[in-house]
């Protein structure tokens, strides 16, 4: 292997196997000598040749070619062209590709090493993007561009078998038994590896076909993405009876599916002792009814907001949501897109649930307005909500509100969210001891009522009014420590109103995109300057692709 320098960067392109491959003729070259002098040759009675290929004609004419044109001067040139041609760079990373003076020399390569090359080759896996992954991932097409040698190493490398990737949005897909046979290859040849099986098709009747073989290889598949089409959630019937012994992740989505028809959720979940992850929409998540004892992350999605529910509709009501909260005792992540939950928004709270979740992600308004005072979370850390208006009214002589449900909740984050002073402070009351907020929001009015008494504010507006209103030792959140707020339009009304709180909040710093310090030091220099000499404002820079 002498003057080969393989790459420590995961990310190799196939540019580099284009290139290593290519230096394997470079190298044969090299070991051919100058001709001597042609001598006559004797007359001797030709024999009939062989008939050749057009392949090996080719190639012999291409070697003869070679051979008439060579000469000392021009072999010496054209190895220094060619080693400067070698040194190729890939990332960040330099790949030096100089020939060795052995003939053969990369077919000598361990037969480990060469498919290493190949799993480095490999793109990431499309796991990492979910099912809207942009990244093709046919292992059978990357090996299918070497010699005979280097793919019978690739075939029995079983590393490379053990990602399965499909995708086509057609309706109709013609000849599905080829995608039956690929899958197959990939099962027996990955053996006895665990399998990811990452299937999205537009097709009903190629999607019954996978979710058969899907049951049929259970005990084969570690992590599963399966998108299927409206129309073909009757294949998702019998999973309640299969046993997914080494599974760890299971996404399972059905778009555009508004009517769950004849079909309705079985009475029991199927086994999956090592689930730990489990991404659906409403449909698939009733359908399949996946056991969640031991799933640490659920992510739960609903229909778009310009979609009116119906009574067929796939969402869970209050109580359904309750019992998967109640069930999941080992979820750490719990995430909740859109109206996936459905209920009265100011009936009676039920009996308070347990729940060990550590971070909440929420776009459901309806979760987001009763979710505080409904489980008691000890563990909450971290609660992100997005583009939701939240309002909430206190009964009087209501105490169920008040008791601090999340004591361990130290961030929030508000991205495109308003709020009404009363949301704001029911909020407070059910977690006393947050330290940082962040807003996110864009083009959102000020000029929003919901009745005659409720205003709804960007979150650190309705705080300002609500310090504005209490008295000192009052304040809402007496711990806050630090504020990043990137609100649009941001101008006079907001530093009017936040320079009061920052003054009165020892300890509390306001961090601002640096384009709205620019703005309030020229519009207000003297005030921004007091509030910079005190420690309560500062300036961050901004990434937009955050």
């Amino acid at each position: 292997m002498s003057g080969l320098i393989l790459p420590t960067d995961q990310r190799v392109t196939q540019d580099f196997l284009a290139n290593l491959i290519g230096s394997r003729w470079e190298a044969e070259r090299a070991t051919l000598q100058p001709p001597t002098p042609m001598q006559p040759r004797p007359h001797t009675e030709v024999s009939e040749a062989p008939v050749m290929g057009s392949s090996q004609i080719a190639g012999s004419v291409m070697l003869h070619s070679q051979l008439e044109d060579f000469s000392p001067e021009a072999f010496a040139l054209d190895e220094r062209e060619q080693e400067k041609k070698c040194t190729t760079k890939v990332g960040n990373v330099t790949l030096s590709l100089v020939p060795s003076k052995r003939p053969n020399a990369l077919l000598r390569l361990p037969t480990e090493l060469t498919a290493m090359i190949f799993e480095l080759a490999q793109d990431q896996s499309p796991f990492g993007h979910g099912r809207f992954s942009s990244k093709r991932y046919y292992t059978e097409a990357a090996v299918s561009q070497v010699c005979r040698q280097w793919r019978a190493i690739s075939i029995d490398r079983r590393p490379l078998w053990t990602t399965f990737f499909h995708r086509d949005n057609r309706p109709s897909v013609d000849r599905p038994e080829t995608i039956l046979h690929r899958l197959h290859t990939y099962i027996q040849r990955a053996a006895p590896r665990e399998v990811d099986l990452y299937a999205v098709t537009g097709d009903p009747k190629l999607a019954a076909l996978l979710i058969d073989e899907f049951t049929r290889y259970a005990t084969r598949w570690r992590r599963v993405i399966i998108q299927i089409p409206t129309g073909a959630e009757a294949c998702l019937a019998h999973l309640s009876e299969v046993k997914f012994s080494a599974m760890e992740r299971l996404d399972v989505f059905i778009p555009h599916c508004t009517n769950m028809g004849p079909y309705s959720a079985p009475a029991n979940s199927f086994t999956a002792p090592k689930l730990k992850c489990v991404e659906m929409d409403c449909a698939a998540f009733k359908l399949c009814k996946p056991p969640l004892s031991t799933v640490t992350i659920l992510y739960l999605e609903s229909l778009s907001v310009d979609e009116l529910p119906t009574s067929a509709t796939p969402v869970l009501d209050l109580s359904e949501f309750m019992e998967v909260v109640k069930s999941a005792v080992s979820l750490k992540s719990l995430t909740v897109v859109g109206s996936c939950v459905s209920g009265e928004l100011f009936g009676d709270p039920p009996g308070t649930v347990l729940t060990n979740i550590e971070e909440l992600i929420c776009s459901s308004e309806f979760v987001a307005t009763n979710f505080w005072s409904k489980l008691y979370a000890p563990r909450l850390a971290k609660v992100e909500l997005i583009g939701v208006e939240l309002f909430a009214i206190i009964p009087d002589g209501d105490t169920s509100y008040s008791s601090d449900n999340l004591p361990a909740l130290t961030n929030v984050k508000f991205n495109n969210v308003v709020v009404t002073e009363t949301w704001m402070k029911r909020l407070a009351l059910n977690a006393k001891n947050v330290t940082h907020i962040e807003l996110e929001n864009e083009d959102m009015s000020e000029d929003l009522w919901i009745g005659l008494d409720h205003r709804v504010l960007n979150p650190l507006d309705a705080l300002a009014e609500c310090d504005a209103t209490s008295g000192p030792g009052r304040y809402m959140w007496p711990k806050l420590t630090s504020i990043f707020a990137r609100i649009e339009p941001f101008g006079t009304p907001q530093w009017e109103a936040y320079a009061p709180l920052l003054k009165q909040r020892k300890g509390c710093q306001l961090l601002l995109p640096e384009h709205h310090v620019q703005l309030w030091k020229e519009e207000d220099g003297e005030n921004w300057k007091e509030l910079e000499e005190m420690g309560r404002v500062a300036g961050v820079v901004y990434d937009e692709a955050e």
